[in-house]
């Protein structure tokens, strides 16, 4: 009995130091109080599509992208539904491979399930690359950072939320990886870093949804004393400008981030020049793609600057 009374007592102290330690502690997020949800498919090449209304017509599959600063629609798909650029609009856009200045396009609002995002900056891109290959465009930070999104696994649905209502709460069995954002040169919108470790060594990594793979620089791979190997067939990686031949793959045999761990996880070699063509301020040398993360829940909180996970249940175990 005494046993059984200490087991007690301690449960107790456990729910009081979650009242006291983490405020507004919970073990899931509020799902009635999402603005908007949206059923969402993986595409072939990993992308997270969900369906978009644009200025009343649709609907229209957009990808999910967290590295891009501003919000696109394919050439192709803006030709066929006619909708107008903007006389003398142009913004300046810088992809993995390459870079230009592309028109902008005269839309008022996007439509997410319930919820209407109101004066988006769009870019016209042209569609040849395989990026666009199933989709009709990208919607970018620009747009995303209003909201908390919250990605179950299970339920197969993208979830908008009122920032404050994920940005002032904690998740029990949920854990956090810092964001740092790094912001583009003359915009409020960013992208967002954190830190990863593989081989005992820290490495800044790019949060990237709108990537089904993952990046890494032949030169990281060589300091982790890596032999990248040939792919088995001719592939390309596609970026939204350009595509580019798969030279060599490897396999980490464990990438962590705090307490999250993953195994076994293959990234694609570019070469080091590649990476510098992200003029940011910073240097990711490892770019993480929308594959590591749809097996879990997870939730980017904008707000705050976190990234929440969902722990396996057998996550400790292994």
């Amino acid at each position: 009995m005494g046993f059984v009374s200490a087991l007690m007592r301690l449960a107790k102290l456990a729910v009081l130091g979650c009242g006291f330690a983490l405020a507004g502690c919970a073990t899931v997020l509020d799902e009635d109080g999402a603005l908007a949800v949206a059923p969402f498919r993986i595409q072939p090449n990993g992308q997270i599509v969900i369906e978009t209304y644009v200025d009343g017509r649709g609907p229209f599959d957009f990808a999910i992208d967290t590295a891009a600063s501003i919000s696109v629609i394919s050439d192709s798909t803006r030709a066929e539904q006619d909708f107008a650029l903007l006389p003398g609009e142009q913004v300046a856009i810088q992809g993995f491979l390459s870079s230009g200045r592309f028109p902008l396009v005269d839309i008022d609002k996007f439509e997410i399930g319930q919820e209407s995002l109101v004066n988006p900056r769009v870019a016209s891109l042209p569609s040849e690359t395989n990026a666009f290959r199933g989709i009709d465009g990208l919607l970018g930070v620009d747009l995303l950072h209003r909201y908390a999104i919250g990605f179950s696994a299970r339920d197969r649905v993208v979830r908008l939320y009122a920032p404050e209502l994920v940005s002032g709460r904690s998740y029990a069995g949920w854990r956090v990886i810092r964001l740092r954002p790094e912001y583009f040169a003359k915009s409020s919108a960013a992208v967002y870093v954190f830190d990863v470790e593989i081989r005992g060594q820290k490495i800044p990594a790019l949060l990237d949804l709108g990537a089904g793979f993952n990046l890494i620089s032949a030169v990281t791979a060589h300091r982790l004393d890596y032999r990248p190997r040939k792919p088995p067939a001719k592939e390309e990686m596609s970026g939204a400008l350009e595509s580019a031949p798969v030279l060599r793959r490897l396999r980490v045999e464990r990438l962590s981030a705090g307490a999250i761990h993953w195994y076994d996880t293959e990234f694609t070699v570019l070469e080091v020049e590649l990476f510098d063509t992200f003029k940011f301020g910073f240097s990711p040398r490892v770019v993480l793609g929308s594959a590591l993360f749809t097996q879990r829940d997870f939730i980017i909180d904008f707000a705050r600057n976190r990234l929440l996970i969902k722990l396996p249940v057998d996550q400790d175990r292994r």
